[in-house]
């Protein structure tokens, strides 16, 4: 009964966390450490970034449409939000493959010290975001831009590091609009989740994981992750074209804080 009280409070801090620019995986990594009893794994956190992929799904729905056709004409100009989004996946993986194995070690890391570190490190950029929020600016991408962006996005694989944070602040770091920014974060997470849930779900098979984790477990984490991450994408939409979301940078440094001097 407990592991299933876990999956649903994990379930429900994925799907906020996952959005906000706060970092899912390092909440995750401290709830996990703290739930002792409840053995969580790489498998059941990409099971509840499923459940946010979902979200992610039905809320830039159109987006999503409008990229499928850009496919039928993948060499116009038209299409260019197309090419930047396939040049940024390219970054990450590229970055990601020789380094999957150290990345992974980082959640199974016996200190939270650099849990801690990594969280103020999210909680600064996005103070920093906030100076560029204001701005107004009014680009909608380029070559450039992909590449930076991708390469934060690589950076978000440590726990602690916010992947929306992360790939928000480096568009905004290029002059990009706010929206521009939200959007092209959260559909560029689409091949970046599906991607990582395809490379452990192969290790699953081939035996080099081992999930404790239950069927029901599992849905009831995976649910959760869905509805609270929907009405995440909501908030942090909202709060991008605003002044406070700053707060987000401040709340993060405050936890970060706390983990470090928790683990002195």
């Amino acid at each position: 009964m407990l592991n299933l009280v876990y999956s649903l409070l994990l379930g429900l801090v994925q799907g906020v966390t996952e959005f906000l620019p706060v970092s899912s995986s390092g909440h995750l990594t401290i709830l996990q450490h703290l739930f002792k009893s409840f053995k969580g794994d790489l498998f059941f956190d990409l099971i509840l970034h499923m459940g946010t992929l979902l979200a992610v799904f039905i809320f830039f729905w159109k987006e999503i449409i409008d990229l499928l056709k850009m496919l039928t004409k993948p060499l116009a100009k038209s299409s260019r939000l197309l090419h930047y989004l396939i040049l940024s996946t390219i970054i990450t993986v590229g970055f990601v493959l020789p380094f999957n194995h150290r990345i992974e070690s980082f959640f199974n890391a016996k200190t939270l010290v650099f849990v801690g570190i990594a969280l103020i490190f999210t909680g600064i950029i996005n103070i920093f975001s906030q100076k560029m929020i204001i701005k107004r600016l009014k680009k909608e991408g380029g070559w450039f831009d992909a590449v930076l962006i991708g390469f934060f996005q690589f950076i978000a694989t440590v726990p602690g590091i916010s992947r929306s944070g992360s790939t928000i602040f480096a568009s905004l770091l290029t002059k990009n609009s706010p929206k521009f920014s939200f959007n092209y974060s959260f559909l560029l997470s689409i091949p970046a989740i599906l991607g990582a849930f395809a490379l452990e779900t192969k290790k699953l098979l081939n035996g080099n994981i081992h999930s404790n984790i239950t069927f029901i477990e599992a849905g009831l984490g995976f649910i959760a992750a869905f509805i609270s991450g929907y009405f995440a994408l909501k908030i942090l939409k909202k709060l991008i074209m605003s002044k406070h979301y700053y707060v987000f940078g401040i709340y993060v440094i405050v936890i970060g804080t706390g983990v470090i001097l928790f683990s002195l």
